[in-house]
């Protein structure tokens, strides 16, 4: 599957969304959530990712000179940045408490429980966020190219 960088910026934002509604849910241990749902989140962040590489290739293709995600730094704005920082930092901090809580002496539990459906909604977040700053990066990237090849 081919996503243009609006389509992947669409996804990654209800990604976004859901992933913080049900990481807030683990927290607060309002509702247990469906495996579904957990399946659907965890399918889309691979989609993300894959499609967030391809992007990524683009980019370095564009600017070869410089390290591809200094390349989408430099293209996105300054929050972009920060943003993905965030959930990067978050999603570790997520998997360091979700690790302190011990398991089961089961090796093959598929069970989620609310402390592991926290460290997975923090990866959910960090993957997406990464999907939205991406493809905004590209997205300003063909608008510019864009913009030079109608002026020539």
């Amino acid at each position: 599957m081919n996503l243009n960088p609006k389509q992947l910026i669409i996804l990654s934002a209800i990604g976004l969304v859901f992933s913080l509604i049900i990481h807030l849910i683990a927290i607060s241990d309002w509702y247990q959530v469906s495996n579904t749902i957990i399946m659907i989140l965890t399918a889309g962040i691979l989609l993300v990712w894959l499609q967030s590489s391809k992007n990524l290739k683009v980019l370095h293709k564009a600017y070869p000179d410089q390290h591809p995600w200094k390349t989408v730094f430099t293209i996105g704005p300054e929050w972009a940045k920060y943003l993905l920082y965030f959930f990067i930092f978050y999603a570790v901090l997520n998997f360091a408490l979700m690790m302190s809580f011990g398991s089961s002496n089961n090796y093959l539990n598929f069970e989620v429980s609310q402390s592991k459906l926290r460290g997975l909604s923090g990866f959910w977040m960090a993957f997406y966020a990464l999907g939205l700053v991406f493809g905004y990066a590209l997205n300003i990237h063909l608008k510019n190219f864009q913009e030079e090849s109608d002026k020539s």
